[in-house]
């Protein structure tokens, strides 16, 4: 839910609510721009609906139009998985959920007060089989999941705590953000800033139970992955989003990158993307001369398997750019590439939205090609070079003119095999050094599947080279 003044907006992909809209100023107003694309995009798949609780009577059809449209939503919410809202439930478990929202004033409660509060509702709380949750266990994720409570059963300094009142926490985060000092300090949550930032939350308690609750705060940004561990034996908390908008000066050899990507979302990129990468990668990150993190609020560098990467987050493209130097890319693309599968992955089930989809592009130069486009591009314009350049060759050899028609037919064929029959036939003709013929083979494969290998461009990269340091007399580039 986003508020905008004197008018409320309820939006996930599909859907907009806009509440007294008989006020002047709330019919003349401009989403921001994130919204409006939403809209445009999803507009025949949703609802745009303009009410005011007000006046229910004069807005009485629109309430009803609203009120049908939620009921034909509803069911199709996780239709065809077994996601949380597809399911029934006992009404015992749903008297443990009305018992729950009224404790919701103490905030938080103990697993052990969870457990005596289903008792008392006959809903059980042992398993009957080996490995199996128990109703409460199963009932208490599912509350989670809806938002109700927040519990994260697997984190050992969580398990014992429940957060009866989510608002509580997201006000809690919220004004780690809004912290102006925060910046200042290059993201660093100091306990002197925790007692500060949480003041509110912790009045009327004492000193120790103030600790302990600004403890379980840190604990659960951990949990969310909104800040990381910082240092070996001193540990500072680092949250991303509080660092400085201004990208770091670096070292001399990070400033040339062999490969740039870019994931580019067709919708919108959920936001802070990078900052969980971060988190993610907090043990990899490069750093300056100085022993400085490379790291910025929307970007950070970070180091892989002999390689390095630059990552930036762009709102306005849409877009996660990434650039790769390495001899060797493909692990750290595909590990990269893993990570962000999985947050996307993971905000499509938690916000329950579809068509939250990428594609993977590659600059060759300077513009853009979908990874299929650029495999192909690649080496069939390396290949058409060498057919449109003058290759001297000696009476005996084979008719050139035959030889290149043969090779533009199986170019244009994408034949299998193709890129080691026209390799093979280079070779003879230019006599340029010997290559992994296995290799070759591995890469047409791939090129023929349609599936993106880093170390194609690198292998095609090599194999120029080799054929310009043969230093012969042919016109080839």
């Amino acid at each position: 839910m986003q508020k905008y003044k004197n008018k409320i907006i309820v939006n996930n992909l599909f859907h907009l609510l806009i509440n007294k809209y008989d006020k002047d100023e709330c019919q003349n107003f401009n989403l921001p721009q994130n919204l409006t694309d939403h809209i445009n995009l999803w507009k025949d798949k949703g609802g745009h609906f303009a009410i005011s609780c007000e006046k229910i009577t004069e807005y009485y059809e629109k309430f009803k139009k609203f009120e049908n449209h939620i009921k034909d939503i509803l069911p199709k919410i996780g239709k065809n998985s077994n996601d949380v809202f597809n399911q029934r439930y006992a009404l015992s478990w749903f008297a443990v959920k009305d018992e729950l929202e009224q404790l919701a004033s103490k905030n938080y409660i103990s697993y052990t007060t969870f457990v005596e509060i289903c008792d008392k509702h006959s809903v059980s709380t042992q398993s009957n089989k080996e490995n199996e949750k128990s109703e409460a266990q199963t009932w208490l994720e599912v509350l989670h999941r809806i938002g109700s409570v927040i519990y994260f059963g697997k984190d050992e300094k969580l398990k014992d705590f429940i957060i009866t009142n989510p608002d509580w926490i997201r006000d809690a985060f919220a004004r780690v953000i809004e912290h102006k000092g925060m910046q200042e300090h290059h993201g660093k949550l100091s306990p002197s800033f925790q007692e500060e930032i949480w003041k509110k939350h912790t009045e009327g308690l004492s000193e120790q139970e103030a600790q302990e609750i600004r403890k379980k705060f840190v604990d659960l940004m951990l949990a969310y992955e909104f800040c990381y561990e910082q240092g070996e034996t001193t540990k500072s908390i680092i949250v991303p989003s509080c660092l400085s908008s201004t990208k770091p000066t670096y070292p001399a050899e990070l400033e040339i990158y062999d490969f740039e990507v870019k994931f580019l979302y067709a919708t919108f990129i959920p936001a802070g993307i990078a900052s969980r990468l971060m988190v993610k990668n907090c043990k990899n990150l490069a750093s300056d001369d100085a022993g400085n993190h490379l790291k910025w609020k929307n970007g950070f560098v970070m180091k892989y398997d002999n390689a390095s990467a630059e990552i930036i987050e762009d709102w306005k493209e849409k877009s996660i750019f990434i650039k790769i130097q390495a001899k060797q890319a493909t692990k750290i693309f595909d590990f990269l590439k893993k990570q962000i599968q999985e947050f996307t992955k993971e905000y499509t089930n938690i916000k329950m939205i579809s068509g939250l989809n990428f594609t993977i592009q590659f600059k060759h130069n300077n513009k853009w090609f979908e990874s299929v486009e650029i495999e192909m591009y690649s080496l069939r314009e390396f290949f058409k070079n060498i057919l449109d350049s003058t290759i001297p060759i000696k009476k005996e050899d084979v008719n050139i003119e035959q030889f290149k028609e043969s090779l533009r037919e199986k170019i244009k064929a994408n034949q299998q095999n193709a890129v080691v029959y026209i390799l093979e036939e280079i070779n003879k003709k230019l006599e340029i050094e010997q290559y992994d013929r296995a290799k070759w083979i591995a890469i047409d494969n791939e090129i023929t599947a349609g599936n993106f290998n880093v170390g194609l461009l690198e292998m095609t990269k090599n194999l120029i080279n080799s054929i310009q340091a043969q230093k012969k007399c042919y016109k080839i580039l």
